[in-house]
């Protein structure tokens, strides 16, 4: 998954954010735990402590977009 990120964040510089949240994740999350049908964005913000941060907002957003390029490139 860190992987995935990485590379997208060479056209995506907002995604580069998130690379610390996902790498220390416990347990680590999967391509499948972002991409079902019924997730929410902010379940997955708290479940990696996003929701903390005082750029919360600005990482939602850099997740939802990640998350919806993630589901585009699965098809």
């Amino acid at each position: 998954m860190v992987i995935v990120l990485k590379s997208m964040c060479i056209h995506q510089v907002a995604y580069c954010d998130l690379i610390p949240f996902l790498e220390e994740a416990t347990p680590l999350l999967e391509g499948k735990d972002l991409v079902l049908d019924d997730l929410l964005v902010s379940d997955i913000g708290c479940r990696l402590e996003m929701h903390m941060h005082k750029n919360w907002f600005a990482l939602k957003h850099a997740l939802r977009n990640f998350i919806m390029d993630l589901r585009t490139r699965s098809y």
